[in-house]
């Protein structure tokens, strides 16, 4: 049969939620991603990209201490990990907070050079902040999304209008919000 990821991510997330109400417990979903992952991408290519979530997911990873039901795995565009774990909104939460930490202390390699990557987490939990797989979804995506929105601003100054212009279309490429004057 295809596999197909949406599909089983979505199967996971259902599973999880029909436990918590058997159980009468909780259920946590925490989003982790990298904010500037575009630019990366683009500065960088999609090879090193991939590469670089492959090492992000080795930290997850090695950060959560799974149980029967968690997962951790990749979620749309690649762009982001995610982790389900049975646990209540604290603790995932505190589970949230130290892949953060440990993220920020690792090391990344990306394009062969070595960086500090600066990634956030975002949490949602069943049934304190939503009742189905779609609202928990929805909530962290709207979490994440105000968390990452923030894009950088550049200055461009230049006499020659064409090439402010040039400049200004290229960086609006990479996500950047544009400035542009003529002179100091």
């Amino acid at each position: 049969p295809k596999h197909q990821p949406e599909e089983a991510f979505r199967e996971h997330l259902r599973g999880g939620i029909e436990q918590a109400k058997r159980k009468q417990g909780r259920f946590s979903i925490s989003v982790i991603a990298i904010p500037n992952f575009a630019q990366l991408k683009a500065l960088y290519g999609l090879k090193a990209a991939h590469q670089l979530l492959q090492e992000l997911e080795e930290v997850v990873r090695e950060t959560v201490r799974r149980r029967a039901g968690d997962i951790v795995t990749r979620w749309q565009r690649g762009e982001m990990v995610v982790i389900l774990a049975e646990v209540d909104r604290e603790g995932c939460h505190a589970i949230a907070q130290r892949i953060t930490h440990l993220a920020l202390e690792r090391t990344f390699t990306v394009g062969g050079k070595p960086m500090t990557i600066p990634v956030v987490a975002v949490t949602a939990t069943y049934p304190d902040e939503a009742l189905t797989d779609e609202e928990l979804l929805q909530v962290t995506e709207t979490r994440l999304r105000a968390l990452t929105s923030r894009t950088l601003r550049v200055l461009v100054v230049d006499d020659e209008p064409k090439i402010r212009q040039f400049l200004k279309g290229a960086l609006e490429m990479h996500a950047y919000e544009v400035l542009c004057a003529c002179d100091g």
